[in-house]
Formats: C-alpha cells, structure tokens, sequence
C-alpha cells in the first residue's frame, strides 16, 4: 500500500510502550496538520479491549487535529493488530510505502525480536510472529527505509547479549538471557540478516529506526542511520541532502 504524505516534513517518533503515551506526544507536542510516523513499540497486544478503546481515541483526535498517524509493527506488539485502521491512525502493513510531494518514498517494514522473551508469556506479552520477514520482490527502490530494527552494522550488536542480565519477576532474580534462552543467540542473527537483506534491495540513503531505546546517528557503507530513543520525537524533513 502506499499512502501520500501532506508534507515533506514528518514527525517521527520513538519506542512508546503504550498507545497512551503516543496519544500524550501526539496532544502536547505535535502541531496541527501534521503527518506523524511510529517505528513501533506501540504496545499493542497486552490489553486487547483497552487497546481498542485507546486506539480508537487516538484516531478520533487525530482526526480533529488533521492530523496522520502511521505505525509499523514493533516487537512488543502483537502481529495480529496488523494491518489495520483506527480513524486517522494506520496500522501500516510491512512494506508499505510513504510518499512525499517531492516524490522521495520511505520503505517501512516492521518486527524485532524480543530479548526478553525467556520471562514473558506467549500470547500474553510476548508474540512469535514478531521477527521481521524478508520479502524480496517487496523491497521497492528507496530514498528512505522506516524499521523497528536495524541492520546488522547498525547500533548494539548481537555480541552484547552475551553479557545481557535480566530481572525475572517470577522467580525474583537476574538471569543472563543466553543463559536461560540457548536459541537467542542464533535468532538474532537470523533477524538482522533479514534487515541486511532488505537493505540490500531498497538501496535506501537513510534509515529510521527505534527498538534499542538510545537516541544515536551514524553513517555506514553510504547509509545514514538514525536510532530514535524512548518517546523521542525526531522532525524528519524528507528534503534532507543525502
């Protein structure tokens, strides 16, 4: 699907972990009138009838503040919420494309991978359908690429679970996560290489991505990346030099 941008200025924003705290973003802090993009972590999927509720009130200010909400799938969010929509928000299906009046085109592919998985519960706080998937004859020329994840060259690498503790509510300690989740490891490495793979099809001069809860820039084999902290804002301007 694709879906026209109004300008070619956008409001991209960070990892919120609750479609509420969106909604309060989005009221105090984003402009009448303009367009709006989450790279996911919506935190869609943990309260299905509070989710409705909330999401069809974000539509719905959206909507009297002109204002259009996109998000792509992140890895706390449940896979089944997606593709769908809620008044002036969209759920956008992975490989939708964003297209701005100067006719540059963003590429937006969801799914992550849970590091924490070992301590949630399937269906409940944690999906299996949440890695992103490589679809090769969907990877369409573009000027920009919107992610939840990143490539493989990109921000932490897959070496720091190694060292990666994590509390476990129910049995009230910290336990190594390659310790107690023995195909981690390997999965991971399976999830960035499916970003590598997308990367090397849509050709894309910039990435925007969240997922690593830092705020971070960095440039690598002619791409630019940018890593979007917990609920940062990011004013993207689709005209930037590349």
């Amino acid at each position: 699907m694709k879906y026209a941008i109004r300008d070619n200025n956008l409001a991209i924003v960070g990892d919120t972990h609750g479609v509420y705290t969106f909604q309060q973003i989005v009221e105090e802090y984003i402009p009448d009138g303009l367009d709006v993009f989450h790279v996911g972590d919506l935190g869609v999927g943990f309260d299905q009838k509070k989710d409705e509720k909330q999401l069809k009130r974000l539509g719905e200010i959206a909507d009297e503040r002109g204002i259009n909400l996109y998000a792509i799938r992140g890895n706390h969010d449940d896979p089944a919420a997606w593709p769908a929509v809620h008044g002036n928000l969209t759920l956008l299906e992975d490989y939708s494309e964003l297209v701005f009046p100067n006719g540059k085109q963003a590429l937006c592919v969801g799914g992550g991978i849970s590091i924490d998985r070992c301590v949630r519960r399937v269906g409940k706080s944690y999906w299996t359908g949440e890695l992103t998937k490589f679809i090769k004859h969907k990877c369409k020329l573009s000027e920009f690429l919107f992610l939840h994840d990143a490539p493989s060259y990109f921000n932490k690498t897959n070496k720091t679970l190694k060292t990666y503790k994590i509390w476990d509510p129910r049995k009230k300690e910290t336990v190594l996560v390659a310790e107690r989740d023995p195909t981690l490891f390997a999965e991971c490495r399976v999830q960035r290489n499916q970003i590598d793979q997308i990367v090397r099809e849509a050709k894309p001069s910039m990435i925007v991505g969240g997922h690593y809860h830092n705020s971070r820039s960095e440039q690598v084999h002619n791409i630019r990346y940018r890593c979007l902290d917990i609920n940062e804002i990011y004013d993207f301007n689709s005209n930037i030099e590349l």
